[in-house]
């Protein structure tokens, strides 16, 4: 799932089943997104982009 900084949910894709996962349709920019991957086994981690 991917939020922007407002905590709004932007992007959210189930069942990846790849260890690299490309988005081509997020708008670039000046921006900070909230990224949380959560895993089969139960484990989930966030990370924070900042792209400019």
């Amino acid at each position: 799932m991917i939020y922007n900084i407002l905590g709004q949910e932007i992007f959210n894709k189930k069942k990846i089943n790849s260890t690299e996962f490309q988005i081509s349709n997020l708008q670039t920019g000046n921006q900070v997104l909230l990224l949380k991957i959560n895993l089969q086994n139960g484990h989930s981690t966030s990370k924070k982009i900042i792209m400019d």
